[in-house]
């Protein structure tokens, strides 16, 4: 009897994996930007660190701890950043260099993240303690509380991978031109990023010019 529980309590977790419960599906819909058309191109590169500001909370890893209970993500990624103490108010904030190899310049008018997919396993740390930083960033991306849509129809404890291709813009003021082989650097903050994301995600970082949309490779973020 248990066995076939256990079949049942299976077969409807794939289930609602597939097929999201109506909320979840409109809070998705309302922020995700299907077919994004992101080039993964080495014609401009994007090269990620934590920001300096950030540094003493937030470290770049090999590989992030490893889930008990929960699948891992099946896409790769290069690189893992992670929240190195239990703290709170300490959201992630990345310094980023873009190198432009194109032959020509190109004028970037958007940017921002792409959360590919997310995970979550409910883990006993106990009580965070408080932390404030100061945060410099160029652009900040205040990030939905998805870990709350989430919870309205699924257990949080037990998360697993869900692909979501939700695309959020730092929304820039101002244009910037990168001339060909030359480089720009930005800052950019994921502000409300502990308190509402799941705390395994993969994210991709974007631009948008007038020559198309270029993407980063994976990254990894794992927040404790």
């Amino acid at each position: 009897m248990e066995i076939v529980l256990s079949i049942i309590g299976l077969i409807i977790t794939i289930l609602v994996w597939l097929f999201p419960p109506e909320p979840l599906r409109k809070f998705l819909k309302k922020l995700t930007r299907r077919n994004a058309g992101f080039q993964k191109s080495s014609l401009v590169q994007f090269l990620v660190r934590v920001a300096a500001q950030e540094r003493r909370y937030w470290s770049e890893v090999e590989s992030p701890p490893r889930a008990e209970f929960i699948s891992s993500f099946q896409q790769p990624y290069t690189q893992v950043f992670q929240l190195t103490d239990f703290v709170e108010d300490v959201d992630p904030g990345f310094d980023i260099t873009l190198i432009n190899e194109l032959d020509s310049a190109v004028v970037v008018h958007d940017l921002g993240i792409e959360i590919v997919s997310v995970a979550n396993e409910w883990k006993l740390y106990g009580s965070p303690q408080a932390a404030k930083i100061s945060q410099q960033a160029s652009y900040t991306i205040k990030m939905p509380d998805i870990r709350t849509e989430i919870s309205r129809s699924e257990d949080l404890r037990l998360l697993e991978p869900r692909n979501i291709d939700m695309v959020l813009s730092a929304h820039m003021p101002d244009p910037f031109r990168l001339e060909p082989e030359s480089t720009f650097r930005y800052e950019l903050l994921l502000k409300n990023y502990v308190a509402h994301m799941p705390n395994y995600a993969l994210i991709r970082f974007w631009i948008t010019t007038q020559k198309g949309k270029f993407a980063s490779e994976l990254v990894q973020i794992f927040t404790i």
